[in-house]
């Protein structure tokens, strides 16, 4: 291994370490209620590994579906993201929810950080940087104000109500952007943007977990959040018992 490449091979180790861990730290805060959200992640995430391994993600698999050829199969991701948000129609699943405080699904998102991979990948000259830095810094941002946001919510700051919905709002943003950015600077028929080096390896394994597992994943955790925010049910609010202590993650 070439001195350049070893730290964006410790960064990318870090990043797929955090993104296995997870579903596990959701297992790990379930009662018996809340478990079916976090075997669904682990089945999620599994699936994610065996497809990326197998290649499926790549530029050069065939489409899975030939009459959408412009369509790339990472597109698929968002079938496990729709099946997360049509799964609030079900009284029992947004029960589930409940269980999680708006605090916690805020804390969680402080993953975001790994983003600083794309950085050094694109210093590394292994990612153009149309693409890496605004998707990098955004999660970096993003994931860096997590803890700040979810103590103004758990201490009921002025204004933490307001504040949430702007982050989450641009939160998601962030990722839209940036699988926006990963398609249009891809070598496939959606690469519209010039570029000196592509975004391919984005779609390789181990990165491949970013865009199929912990994009989706923290554009779900958003919607969740948005949920609750705007939610009636006073149980769906933090409380002084259960995110005094998850709140003290962010002091």
């Amino acid at each position: 291994m070439t001195p350049d490449l070893e730290i964006p091979f410790l960064l990318t180790f870090s990043i797929v370490a955090t993104i296995v861990a997870l579903p596990f730290v959701v297992l790990m805060n379930a009662t018996r209620m809340r478990r079916p959200l976090g075997i669904y992640l682990v089945i999620w995430l599994t699936l994610a590994v065996v497809l990326g391994t197998g290649g499926f993600f790549r530029l050069e698999t065939p489409p899975l579906i030939p009459a959408l050829k412009l369509m790339p199969n990472i597109a698929y991701i968002a079938v496990p993201l729709l099946i997360g948000v049509a799964a609030l129609l079900i009284p029992a699943y947004r029960r589930t929810l409940s269980g999680y405080s708006i605090v916690w699904l805020i804390n969680v998102q402080i993953f975001r950080v790994v983003g600083a991979v794309f950085v050094v990948l694109y210093l590394s000259g292994q990612l153009p940087g149309e693409f890496a830095l605004p998707a990098g810094i955004g999660d970096i941002l993003v994931g860096l104000a997590a803890p700040f946001v979810a103590y103004r919510v758990a201490t009921g700051k002025p204004g933490a109500r307001g504040l949430a919905v702007v982050w989450n709002l641009l939160g998601m943003a962030d990722l839209i952007l940036a699988v926006a950015l990963g398609n249009l600077t891809a070598s496939g028929p959606l690469g519209l943007i010039p570029v000196t080096v592509h975004s391919d390896i984005i779609v390789d394994f181990p990165l491949v977990l970013i865009p199929a597992f912990g994009v989706p994943l923290a554009l779900l955790m958003h919607i969740y959040t948005l949920r609750s925010l705007f939610a009636r049910e006073p149980q769906l609010m933090v409380t002084q018992r259960q995110d005094g202590r998850l709140a003290s993650l962010a002091s």
